[in-house]
């Protein structure tokens, strides 16, 4: 598949924080409560069964209590916050700093206004590029695999999370604000968003995403 064209997406910018072009995203001093996102409707129940998603990823400033989300599927349009508040479905990549300065990045699912997360054991660092790797098996697993070449062969760190059975999503966000609350203000650069064949051993068939 091609890489996609995030100006084909529909941009909430009200802060003026986003810079969108072609195949890049470039999000400049954005508070965490901002109310921002990037997001494409694909359609009902596109992504219903085994996906695999290819983006890259470098933070480019941020401090204690930063939170991004570099990538979501959806089944409504607002932040993840929103989809908490709407018992709605979500699986989203976030990286979080903790007070120590850690970046920690993660999954988190959200069905039916709870939330589940990932056990947290990758942390990558500000100014690096990194190449990111989202996926769900036909054995409804999610698997986020983080790595350090554009190549895809030096794995830092991998975090992984049962997903709820049935899930299906219909929206696919270049980048999401969480919608938290505060005024904690980061920047990074989200590119390359690529939507890649699976092959899903339970339907004998191969998937971009449904």
């Amino acid at each position: 598949m091609a890489i996609e064209d995030y100006t084909s997406y529909t941009e909430e910018d009200p802060s003026s924080d986003l810079t969108v072009i072609a195949g890049k995203i470039t999000v400049d001093t954005i508070n965490r409560s901002t109310n921002a996102w990037v997001v494409k409707d694909l359609g009902a129940g596109f992504f219903s069964g085994p996906f695999k998603h290819n983006f890259d990823y470098k933070i480019t400033a941020s401090s204690s209590q930063s939170l991004q989300g570099p990538h979501m599927l959806g089944s409504i349009v607002g932040t993840h916050k929103s989809h908490v508040i709407a018992a709605a479905d979500a699986i989203l990549v976030q990286m979080s700093e903790t007070s120590g300065g850690a970046n920690n990045i993660f999954l988190k699912e959200t069905s039916g206004g709870g939330e589940t997360t990932s056990s947290i054991n990758t942390s990558i660092s500000e100014n690096t590029q990194y190449y990111l790797t989202l996926e769900r098996d036909a054995s409804n697993l999610y698997t986020l695999s983080v790595y350090t070449d554009a190549g895809r062969t030096t794995l830092l760190g991998t975090e992984t999370l049962a997903a709820t059975p049935g899930l299906a999503f219909q929206y696919a966000y270049g980048m999401v604000n969480p919608g938290a609350t505060g005024a904690v203000p980061s920047s990074y650069i989200v590119s390359n968003l690529e939507f890649l064949p699976v092959s899903s051993t339970s339907k004998k068939k191969t998937h971009w995403g449904p």
